[in-house]
């Protein structure tokens, strides 16, 4: 028992280190990035772009003459499609291989083999929707009714295609997944895992906020950006007619005074932004960051016009969406009544409330959807909120005042209701100002770490935990010509501190070997020290006790001087040290030393808290104080769910050290019955 509870310990003090968080970007005042350097395209890797899938089922597929042609027509309404002459494979496939995709079933051919196949995938989650084509309509039409999936009966084709094409506009526009949410509560309940769930939510509501705002702050090589995106859009919609014109108009045509004619035009384009901002998906986001900007920067422009030109008695603008919602997703909502919410990608809503209303209605019941309309409120009059414009004459469709909404807008959720005449739920929520919410504080001070230029994608990973994907983003970037020394030295210093949290201790020396020569060069000595200190912090994780003290008092003679925020974090590892040679009082001393100098310029909440507290819990558990190394723990577990996304791997660990610390506890408590007891059983501890 007493090796598992050292093994724990010591990966929680040695191998997963305390994240340093506040003063690791390079933060010279007289230095400035001027780098336009762009890494190589983010699209490279294995990626399931569309999100909607045909699966065409005709036992007769070779013998019809117009086979092809109606492979192009359908490819032009959904450019993903998979077809079938056998009922076995169209089954197994969307039984299984289909199982992360929305697919639409198309059932032709006179046989009726139709029906079985409609009987058999009804209840199967990922199909959204079923058409039949057939000779026979009215035949198929009479049991077709007892299935609510499926859409429509057809005998012709091209009215098949005209209403498949109607029905995929309205779906991509009002299915559940066109909204990507994140709530935030800073309300408590005495109930433990309610809390650990808000604070959950908090943190990923704060992640998306400053992952929006680095996005939109980086540099960015626009044609080579464009140049990259338009070759994945061509290979992945090669084939299809209707996006190859597409592409070419782009190319010939793209400015970034059209960046909202572009984002509502129905293509590639418009599908792959969405699935990267429903999914949060890091690559996709990155790679299509060019269009982000243009498309924020017409908004804000847009914005600024519409409130100059708005008159009305009523400074509330009232608008509104109807879609589809998961049961578990407005159940969220409904338990968060009075709480903020965020939408993660760009909302598109309408002043007309009866044309919100018909987009509800279109959407079909299941044990698992339903539907429901967003009433939502906007005080034109309020500042500090995300741009918002009427675009009825930029879109590429032309519809009656149209109202997009930035991504990352927060509302409040005033109400929500059910109407059960309409069969369709009503959430009622007003626009709040981005000073409204009680994280702003913590907000800035996160985002002011992040804050490093082309670098600061990296460093948000590196925060989150996310540390392959910050290595490579480094690593692509660092060989970048244009890029100057001082964000050199920024990605080595990044790839020092991943280095170590991957445990690659002499890699971690190379990089930041590398850095201390960019920093000379560079003249800057306060960076010097903050080399020093990392350079120790990688010897002590070496067990090299003697080369680590050496480098942070290398590190203290500069940085004390300047009473330097980092001075806590060489406090920190000669802690460490002086609790690996079992000098545990110095230890917990020089761990106070760190709070000291982190409360002058952190937040409360802010996990370098949660760290050190954690290295004193490890502390006290050497000590054999195993009752106040799990209260310790326990501070930890309050600031980690307030200040760290819910995977990120320092929670699971500390779980792991507060589990370890209730045994010995435990333990302990029995050794010390046994101690002063007579039973035989107490002999055998």
């Amino acid at each position: 028992m007493g090796n598992e509870k050292s093994k724990i310990q010591n990966s929680s003090k040695h191998v997963a280190t305390p994240i340093e968080t506040y003063s690791t970007v390079p933060s010279v005042a007289a230095t400035t990035s001027n780098s336009t350097a762009t890494i190589r395209s983010y699209f490279h890797r294995e990626n399931y772009f569309e999100t909607y899938t045909y699966v065409w089922l005709d036992q007769d597929v070779d013998e019809r003459h117009n086979t092809i042609k109606t492979q192009k027509k359908l490819r032009e309404i959904i450019n993903k499609l998979k077809i079938f002459s056998n009922f076995k494979e169209c089954e197994e496939y969307v039984r299984a291989d289909g199982e992360h995709e929305k697919l639409i079933i198309v059932v032709s051919g006179s046989r009726s083999y139709g029906r079985e196949l409609v009987v058999r995938l009804q209840n199967v989650l990922q199909v959204r929707a079923i058409y039949v084509y057939c000779t026979n309509e009215e035949a198929n039409e009479q049991w077709s009714q007892s299935f609510n999936k499926v859409k429509s009966v057809f005998s012709n084709l091209d009215e098949l295609l005209y209403q498949i094409k109607q029905d995929q506009w309205a779906r991509e526009r009002t299915d559940e997944d066109s909204l990507a949410i994140n709530f935030y509560s800073p309300n408590s309940r005495n109930h433990r895992n309610y809390q650990e769930q808000r604070d959950s939510q908090n943190a990923s509501f704060m992640y998306f906020l400053i992952f929006i705002d680095i996005l939109l702050k980086m540099p960015t090589n626009k044609e080579k950006a464009k140049k990259e995106l338009l070759e994945v859009w061509s290979t992945e919609c090669h084939g299809n007619h209707r996006e190859e014109r597409i592409i070419k108009q782009f190319y010939k045509t793209y400015k970034s005074q059209k960046a909202i004619y572009w984002y509502t035009r129905e293509s590639f384009l418009y599908r792959i932004l969405n699935k990267g901002l429903r999914e949060a998906d890091l690559d996709i986001l990155f790679g299509l960051r060019f269009f982000l900007v243009d498309l924020h920067n017409q908004l804000k422009e847009e914005h600024e016009k519409y409130l100059r030109l708005f008159v009305s008695s009523d400074p509330i603008l009232h608008v509104y969406r109807g879609q589809a919602i998961a049961v578990e997703e407005l159940n969220m909502i409904r338990e968060n009544q009075g709480q903020l919410i965020s939408f993660n990608n760009f909302l598109s809503i309408s002043t007309n409330h009866n044309i919100a209303i018909s987009f509800a209605k279109s959407v079909t019941l299941t044990e698992g959807l339903t539907r429901i309309l967003f009433k939502f409120n906007i005080d034109t009059r309020l500042q500090g909120v995300k741009p918002y414009a009427d675009i009825s004459k930029l879109s590429a469709v032309s519809t009656e005042a149209e109202i997009l909404v930035m991504m990352g807008s927060i509302f409040r959720i005033e109400d929500v209701n059910c109407d059960l005449s309409e069969q369709i739920w009503i959430a009622k929520l007003s626009m709040c100002s981005e000073d409204d919410y009680e994280l702003k504080t913590l907000m800035i001070q996160m985002k002011s770490e992040t804050e490093a230029g082309i670098t600061s994608l990296g460093w948000l990973l590196y925060k989150q935990g996310d540390y392959e994907k910050g290595k490579e983003f480094f690593q692509q970037l660092l060989p970048e010509e244009s890029l100057s020394d001082f964000d050199r030295a920024n990605c080595c210093r990044g790839l020092g501190l991943i280095a170590c949290q991957l445990k690659q201790y002499d890699e971690a020396l190379m990089d930041y070997s590398n850095e201390l020569l960019l920093t000379v060069r560079l003249g800057q000595q306060t960076e010097i020290g903050i080399v020093y200190a990392e350079i120790g912090s990688v010897y002590a994780r070496k067990r090299e006790f003697n080369l680590a003290l050496d480098y942070e008092t290398k590190a203290l003679d500069i940085l004390r001087p300047l009473k330097h925020p980092k001075l806590s974090s060489v406090y920190r590892v000669m802690a460490d040290v002086f609790d690996e040679i079992h000098r545990f009082d110095l230890a917990i001393e020089y761990y106070k030393k760190a709070l000291s100098i982190d409360r002058h310029h952190l937040e409360e909440n802010h996990a370098m808290f949660g760290s050190t507290y954690l290295l004193m819990g490890i502390t006290y558990a050497h000590m054999g104080n195993h009752s106040k190394a799990l209260d310790y723990y326990m501070k930890v577990h309050s600031i980690y769910s307030k200040s760290l996304p819910p995977n990120h791997r320092e929670i699971i660990l500390l779980e792991q050290n507060i589990q370890q610390a209730k045994i010995d506890l435990q333990n302990q408590k029995l050794n010390q019955v046994c101690l002063t007891s007579d039973d035989p059983l107490c002999q055998r501890f």
